[in-house]
């Protein structure tokens, strides 16, 4: 059976999505090799996880068993799977540049690495004007100042741009990122 948002022909990739209001964690079909590819270039409006767990993130209940979730591609803040960043084989790979950064997107706060094409000079602007929805960051630490069983780490992510309300690239090991008064990002 073919659901919206899925690709037969793809391999079935384990992912976690991660919103606003729910972590779904499950499995997704793609044909695609990087992670912020599979988002990026999804050619309908939801994400179908299949066999799927739901899980509120302000209920710390066990989550629901569905046999598939549909999730918007808009509501997705970050999204982790086992893909690589970089396209493999014949593809074209533009020459990049690391750069630390921290992003909050409440109640999340992410710390790792997204990488800058060296023809860009501004961080900030390779950051505001590419043109893809998700861009892929490693070596990402996810702390949630709600909830510490929703901290996690991952190789590789694709974090939704529109979804960062502050963004921080590395100042020498100096904390950036105001902290919330409401307990801290601990």
């Amino acid at each position: 059976m073919t659901f919206m948002g899925s690709d037969p022909v793809g391999r079935a990739v384990p992912v976690e999505v991660t919103t606003s209001g729910y972590r779904i964690t499950g499995t997704l079909r793609t044909r695609f090799e990087r992670v912020s590819d599979v988002l990026n270039n999804l050619d309908r409006s939801h994400a179908v996880i299949e066999l799927a767990t739901v899980r509120e993130l302000y209920d710390p209940g066990r989550g629901q068993r569905v046999p598939s979730a549909l999730v918007p591609i808009k509501d997705i803040l970050f999204f982790a799977a086992d893909l690589p960043t970089e396209r493999t084989g014949d593809a074209i790979v533009v020459p990049k540049r690391p750069v630390g950064a921290q992003m909050a997107m409440p109640p999340f706060r992410l710390a790792g690495t997204i990488y800058v094409p060296e023809s860009v000079e501004s961080v900030e602007t390779a950051f505001t004007m590419s043109p893809d929805t998700f861009i892929p960051m490693v070596d990402v630490t996810v702390t949630c100042w709600i909830r510490a069983e929703l901290n996690s780490s991952h190789p590789v992510m694709a974090v939704a741009r529109a979804g960062v309300q502050v963004l921080s690239f590395d100042s020498g090991g100096v904390d950036p990122l105001p902290r919330p008064s409401s307990g801290g990002w601990a």
